[in-house]
């Protein structure tokens, strides 16, 4: 069972880490002034002691979903939004959104077994 709790300061090299896998030329300089100057609710997500992931949750409902790479597969990011979701409504959120990547199918998964269902469409012209 997932269990998430608030980010802190001293979180910001676990966070570091964690963005690195998905943004290998992520600078340590750049992590730091957004981790300081970007106003979103964290999360950081445990699986037992383990550390799977971060969850961020934007003050318009955005959903910003990153599970540990060594952890994916594992249906954790499911678990992840599903925890978000009565996390939200406990912030007073009424309604919750993602833009997710077409081509990222594990991510899209993860959403709908997490009761999510897609509203929007796009192309790229």
């Amino acid at each position: 069972m997932i269990r998430l709790r608030p980010a802190e300061p001293q979180d910001a090299w676990a966070a570091y880490q964690l963005r690195k896998q998905i943004q290998p030329d992520l600078q340590l300089a750049a992590h730091d002034h957004w981790w300081t100057d970007t106003w979103e609710h964290r999360f950081m997500a445990y699986d037992g002691p383990v550390l799977v992931g971060i969850i961020r949750l934007s003050q318009e409902g955005v959903i910003h979903l990153l599970v540990a790479e060594k952890e994916r597969g594992k249906g954790l990011g499911t678990q992840m939004l599903q925890a978000i979701k009565r996390v939200a409504k406990e912030l007073g959120f009424t309604r919750l959104q993602a833009h997710v990547e077409p081509a990222n199918i594990a991510s899209q998964r993860a959403f709908l077994g997490a009761g999510y269902r897609p509203t929007q469409f796009e192309v790229i012209l």
